[in-house]
């Protein structure tokens, strides 16, 4: 899918989720967001239907299918929803948008976290944002190949973890507007931000196989799907959580 901006992943029994999607549908007015067929029924089975900028997506092949399964069966406290979202990320080359409840699984899958210590508005979103789209862009093909090297046996398990951490702990830097307090930054109107007085999630690398690896698990994984079929689907996905603040009632 062409001009695919990120896949959206939500709860819909939330009752910000209407104003959510509209929210995303005035964000993103000249690029497309997805959603995976999992979120898309539970949406509808809640009698909200998708705005304009929401697309629905499918199964690239069944074997991200088969993934999905897999990978949900492995990680039985996380829901199937989140699971198949960070799939489909992963596959279109795509960061995650995430809001509400979902966040919790979302930051449960993450091996490393960016947390911001400003309040976000609509602009510094929108900066950060597209900040994700090269996050999981500039690393797609650095992420293959270590896939490839693992199910090829030329990588440990833990070789390959440690290259994956490095890549995320590097990527991390490029949200150092939303890390460093501004009376540290020294940048232009820095005195106007507003402090949070905890810092909270803002981006999540997500990336099971490195947990599953690291909790001694995830051998399932790489002995029964080949690298040709799931690789695509197995990248690190960058994930921004929106604050609900932003949203509004």
């Amino acid at each position: 899918m062409k001009n695919l901006r990120g896949v959206v992943l939500l709860d819909p029994k939330d009752e910000l989720t209407p104003n959510f999607l509209r929210w995303l549908n005035r964000r993103f007015k000249y690029r497309i967001l997805g959603i995976s067929p999992l979120v898309l029924k539970e949406l509808k089975g809640r009698g909200l239907s998708l705005t304009r900028q929401v697309k629905p997506l499918h199964y690239p092949s069944k074997e991200l299918s088969e993934l999905v399964e897999c990978l949900s069966g492995v990680l039985s406290s996380v829901p199937e929803d989140v699971v198949e979202s960070a799939v489909m990320a992963s596959a279109y080359v795509s960061p995650l948008i995430v809001f509400g409840k979902p966040s919790k699984s979302v930051l449960s899958l993450a091996t490393r976290v960016v947390r911001t210590v400003i309040k976000l508005n609509n602009a510094l979103l929108k900066l950060h944002m597209r900040i994700a789209d090269y996050s999981i862009l500039d690393y797609y093909v650095k992420n293959l190949e270590l896939l490839e090297r693992l199910w090829k046996g030329e990588l440990s398990r833990e070789e390959f973890v440690e290259l994956r951490k490095d890549i995320v702990v590097r990527d991390s830097k490029r949200y150092w507007r939303l890390t460093t307090h501004p009376s540290k930054s020294g940048r232009k109107g820095a005195s106007k931000v507003e402090v949070l007085e905890e810092p909270q999630p803002f981006l999540a690398y997500v990336d099971p196989l490195s947990l599953l690896i690291r909790e001694g698990r995830g051998a399932e994984v790489i002995r029964d799907l080949g690298f040709e079929d799931v690789g695509a689907g197995l990248v690190i996905v960058p994930s921004v959580i929106i604050p609900s603040y932003v949203i509004g009632k």
